[in-house]
């Protein structure tokens, strides 16, 4: 019975975003174990899906769950300052490290229409889907590579749970690539967003890279302690953001830190003058902005009203089961 409702959990779920007919296509292909990528409808996007990947359960997550949502309020005042780097004549840049096939680069681009985004992504035939789905979206830039510590490649290893488990290390064949040299690589990029879900490997870029860390607004980064008990996988994030004044919040996977210190300037600051002024020093060599717009953890209010049984199916995505 709980086998049962698992699956018919995940199909609610899955056709919140893309209407029953495809969930249930998509579900009786796994079960077939048909693997052969389709393209579904998802509100404004159409979306190439491979139904034996971790491509539904991540589809679900971030167009159903909405986990990179907040309340349209907290919304509206991190656009108000991604507005105002752009009419500044800055870049705001959101790095998507750990973009998989590119639905979590969609819902930021969505969210964020005046950012740029870096799909950040090691593993190749995911990148394939990246710039097939995103491929309408200019502001959208695939990039091979996995974000690490250094530039001279690194290991990719298969998961065993789908696409969404891989995991890096070492060195190796697979391209990496910094968050400085990511940065570096955009004329007047002003840090903005930065998304770490790369299964264990934000420990390792966090204590390389602490100042650009740390010169980001908004932090959305998905803690893999379970996976690496004892490890202290946060503690370079926490080092590298200690002393600033920083509110946090757990939305489903994903911790969120937002640095405080913008709200008090636009309070203290004329509107015509938001931006924090451009400051050069040994250890900062771009603008940076910062934010205190707590995106509540609160789901859009529709999904207040999800069943129980769709609840329990997001459970088991957050869960990662292999199969339905």
């Amino acid at each position: 019975m709980s086998r049962l409702r698992e699956k018919l959990g995940h199909t609610l779920a899955l056709s919140q975003s893309i209407g029953l007919p495809a969930a249930l296509s998509l579900v009786a292909r796994r079960a077939l174990g048909v693997s052969r990528p389709v393209t579904v409808r998802c509100g404004a996007h159409r979306l190439t899906v491979r139904p034996c990947d971790s491509d539904p359960f991540v589809l679900a997550q971030i167009f159903t769950a909405r986990e990179y949502d907040a309340h349209p309020f907290w919304m509206t005042r991190l656009n108000a300052v991604a507005s105002e780097v752009a009419g500044a004549g800055g870049v705001p840049v959101i790095i998507d490290a750990g973009a998989n096939v590119g639905y979590s680069a969609l819902c930021l681009a969505e969210h964020f229409p005046d950012a740029v985004i870096l799909a950040v992504e090691p593993d190749p035939a995911c990148v394939q889907l990246i710039e097939r789905n995103c491929a309408h979206h200019p502001r959208i830039r695939p990039v091979h590579a996995a974000l690490w510590s250094h530039g001279d490649g690194v290991d990719l290893s298969a998961g065993d749970e789908g696409s969404w488990a891989n995991r890096v290390s070492g060195r190796g064949a697979t391209p990496s690539v910094t968050l400085e040299t990511l940065l570096d690589g955009i004329a007047g990029a002003v840090p903005f967003i930065v998304k770490l879900d790369i299964e264990g490997a934000e420990s390792e870029v966090c204590q390389a890279s602490p100042e650009a860390i740390a010169s980001f607004a908004c932090i959305m980064i998905e803690p893999h302690d379970w996976m690496l008990p004892g490890s202290g996988g946060l503690a370079p994030l926490y080092d590298a953001v200690a002393g600033k004044k920083m509110d946090t919040l757990i939305r489903d996977e994903t911790l969120m830190l937002f640095d405080c210190s913008m709200s008090e300037a636009r309070s203290a600051m004329p509107s015509s003058r938001i931006l924090a002024p451009s400051v050069t020093s040994e250890n900062t060599r771009r603008p940076t902005i910062s934010s205190s717009l707590i995106l509540r953890g609160v789901m859009p209010w529709s999904l207040r009203c999800f069943s129980i049984i769709s609840s329990t199916a997001l459970d088991g995505m957050a869960s990662r089961l292999p199969g339905w």
